[in-house]
């Protein structure tokens, strides 16, 4: 056993685990927990096609979240998880020590894909998996042939980096001696790619135009090279120079590799594809071309060099010491993501989900305006009611409607609200209103604010919440006389649709 490795992942485990117990959940930490603990097996199905998401988070989630487990379960969950991918990388990897350290406490692996709870660190610890079986003997093919499969059903992401880890099985499959082992190991990848396919076909009243193009943002492609070797760090040129000057290292040393070349390039292609022309939103997809570089390097560090493989355009050496320059700004920001994160909240949820505790008002009336979960997820099992959807519920649906609903002004998601709830000033039982944004004139809407959180998350800036109560409310109640039993799911907040 490599000591320096044990040390190094009890330091990734200990630190992740600290910054964990501070983290602020974010509503798509929040709906994911929710769908696993309220939706059915049919019903996850029929979601993932709308988010864009197979349904393998939501399940691995499922035993803790019907089981009744705290929410604050997912976390340590998901870092367990993470801490199994960094394993994997830093015994297993075919780095020098320094690399893998280096990798290990950057910013994607010890922060976007360990603290924040997503579903990217199932696929991850999947894939790396799969790497760790590449070419170790005939019977390990049909591991590596199963890992792919789960992990194409992760997100479309890992679809399309099940797809690149594919092929390779399947050339191996059709050289001569090739066993069952192999073609075992061939269709296990087949059917779990197919499945996370069969998943992920978008509808037609989605969230998202359909279409295989439905958009064309080719500056994605510049903000994925800013991100990937620099993520979150001040705009400026050098990120995008730095993300092409590590990418051109990362190919250079893939040229003496055509196996792992391969694989890279179909991963970026796929992930160009689904960026510029289907969607993408930030960090945490643009640093899968960070995971897909480190996929493609592990296939060819660990390859035995072919007998017609070209020379290689590096040194062991030198691309050892060019990649740890290259990610020596991710190992930076993350020491201060990892500060930021303990000292300041990532989302202010826990905030206003403790006062709401606090005031006994967790089994009040509460209509949710944009419709989230982040608050939800933190109080007793319950719903909300969200005007913009016209109905009550947890989790969201991520359909047509739910983009409509998000999108909705607040003075228009009030009114409806009214409409809706036509006892919504019923002093005994008042439906509160809890938002992301000031109620303008709320004395004229008939509210009266009981409580603003501090309005400083230094992460996820809409995730400031303003919780109000119709003037007839007396604030006595906060005391505790709304202490009422539970409202179950199927009495909902008695709305009408």
């Amino acid at each position: 056993m490599d000591r320096k490795s044990c040390v190094a992942l009890a330091v990734f485990v200990l630190l992740t685990t600290f910054v964990g117990s501070y983290h602020e959940p974010w509503r798509d930490e929040a709906d994911a927990w929710l769908i696993a603990r309220d939706a059915s097996l049919g019903e996850m199905l029929h979601i993932a096609g709308y988010v864009g998401t197979p349904i393998l988070w939501f399940l691995i989630q499922a035993p803790l979240a019907k089981a009744g487990a705290p929410y604050a379960s997912q976390e340590y969950l998901h870092l367990l998880i993470a801490s199994g991918a960094v394993a994997l990388l830093l015994f297993r990897a075919p780095f020098a020590f320094v690399l893998r350290l280096a990798l290990a406490f950057g910013y994607f692996l010890s922060f976007e894909y360990a603290v924040v709870a997503r579903s990217y660190s199932s696929g991850i610890l999947l894939c790396f998996s799969a790497l760790a079986m590449d070419r170790q003997g005939l019977r390990l093919a049909a591991g590596y042939g199963l890992a792919i499969g789960l992990a194409a059903n992760v997100s479309v992401h890992f679809a399309v980096f099940a797809i690149a880890l594919l092929v390779p099985l399947v050339w191996d499959a059709l050289q001569p001696g090739a066993d069952r082992w192999t073609w075992l190991g061939v269709g296990l990848g087949m059917g779990g790619i197919g499945l996370a396919v069969w998943q992920l076909w978008p509808p037609a009243d989605g969230q998202l135009p359909a279409g295989l193009f439905s958009r064309f943002e080719p500056f994605r492609i510049r903000d994925t090279l800013s991100q990937a070797f620099a993520p979150r760090a001040r705009e400026g040129q050098w990120t995008l120079v730095l993300g092409v000057l590590a990418t051109g290292v990362a190919a250079a040393r893939l040229w003496s590799a055509p196996r792992a070349a391969l694989v890279f390039a179909l991963s970026c292609g796929g992930l160009a594809y689904v960026f510029v022309f289907k969607y993408a939103s930030g960090v945490h997809h643009y640093g899968l071309f960070f995971i897909a570089i480190v996929m493609a390097l592990w296939m060819a560090e660990g390859a035995p060099p072919g007998p017609r493989a070209p020379r290689p355009l590096l040194s062991r050496r030198a691309f050892t010491v060019a990649m740890l320059v290259a990610l020596l700004p991710s190992v930076y920001i993350a020491t201060r993501v990892w500060v930021r994160e303990v000292k300041y909240a990532f989302s202010e949820s826990v905030d206003m989900a403790h006062f709401i505790r606090a005031s006994h008002l967790d089994q009040a009336r509460i209509a949710a305006h944009p419709p989230m979960g982040s608050v939800l997820a933190l109080l007793p099992p319950r719903t909300f009611w969200y005007p913009g959807l016209a109905e009550e519920g947890s989790h969201m649906k991520w359909d047509a409607r739910y983009w409509t609903g998000w999108r909705m002004p607040l003075g228009a998601a009030v009114a409806l609200m009214k409409a809706q709830c036509p006892d919504w000033q019923d002093p005994r039982d008042p439906v509160l209103l809890l938002v992301n944004t000031p109620l303008p004139h709320a004395e004229l809407e008939g509210y009266r604010l009981l409580y603003s959180t501090p309005g400083r998350p230094w992460l996820v800036e809409d995730e400031v919440f303003h919780l109000y109560a119709p003037t007839s409310f007396d604030r006595s109640n906060l005391g505790g006389t709304m202490n009422r039993r539970p409202r179950t799911p199927e009495e909902g907040s008695r709305c009408s649709k």
